[in-house]
């Protein structure tokens, strides 16, 4: 029964319109053999291949019962989905028991619902009302940890830092040279700069070194000169060289560091923890 739940999700997947499916073995969770992995993939070529639905551009167009039945279920997972992502995230709710859990409690309520069934031979299902199983339900906890012990999300620390960038705004100042051809030569400099800051959701404002009063009234708490800029001598903030941005091998240390508060201005222009 098992291996038809699989089949049968394999073509509501398709019949749906999804544009790539995946199944787990009908024997994961005692530790999914080769045979079963087989079983699972060519199901999928079977349904592809053998059905012919995949030429259809949508095989169940215009049948009410499966178009209910389909956004009745796209609103019930991405209701599930938004209330994970809320708490944390999958391996976050792995970690915590929330997804075994949460497969507990539909499994009793399943139960509950066809135990209330009497009488009615239409409404039984084999496998589950006529022959239910004695043995207790295997836990997903270490079907979980297997799968998702070494997920790694490399976005986790540009969303965070995005977030902190939002809860401590910065006002950050690009320093043009105005005086000799090397004016004309920062434009691609400052996109740079500006594509860097953009990572963190930063923006700053491009002022001329020659702009002290300017300056001044800014207030900003980071200036990035550009090359051939002169940093007003009354200035005493915080000074990044663009150079050494652009050079940097380490893209978010720095973008950190002016979020944070920790850079502070260094002659040479490197950018380290104050």
């Amino acid at each position: 029964t098992t291996m038809l739940r699989i089949t049968t999700a394999l073509l509501a997947g398709a019949l749906g319109g999804a544009d790539r499916m995946a199944s787990w073995g009908h024997n994961v969770l005692s530790g999914e053999g080769d045979a079963a992995r087989r079983f699972a993939r060519m199901s999928q070529l079977l349904l592809i291949e053998e059905s012919g639905i995949g030429r259809s551009l949508d095989v169940a167009a215009g049948a009410p019962a499966l178009e209910m039945r389909t956004d009745a279920l796209a609103a019930a997972g991405w209701s599930v989905m938004q209330a994970i992502e809320a708490a944390g995230g999958i391996t976050a709710a792995a970690a915590r028991d929330e997804i075994d859990q949460m497969v507990a409690n539909d499994a009793k309520a399943r139960a509950a619902r066809f135990a209330a069934i009497t009488g009615d031979e239409d409404s039984r299902m084999v496998g589950v009302t006529w022959q239910p199983s004695a043995a207790p339900r295997a836990s997903l906890n270490p079907v979980m940890a297997a799968h998702w012990a070494e997920i790694q999300r490399p976005a986790a620390r540009v969303e965070a830092l995005r977030q902190s960038a939002l809860d401590q705004p910065r006002r950050i100042v690009i320093l043009r040279p105005t005086e000799g051809d090397s004016a004309l030569d920062t434009r691609a400099e400052e996109r740079q700069i500006t594509n860097w800051l953009a990572i963190a959701g930063l923006t700053a404002v491009g002022l001329q070194d020659n702009a002290a009063t300017a300056l001044a009234t800014a207030r900003p708490d980071v200036v990035i000169m550009l090359a051939g800029a002169i940093i007003p001598e009354a200035y005493e903030g915080r000074v990044i060289d663009a150079a050494a941005i652009v050079a940097a091998t380490d893209q978010l240390t720095g973008l950190e560091q002016i979020v944070d508060g920790t850079v502070i201005s260094i002659p040479d222009g490197e950018v380290r923890n104050g």
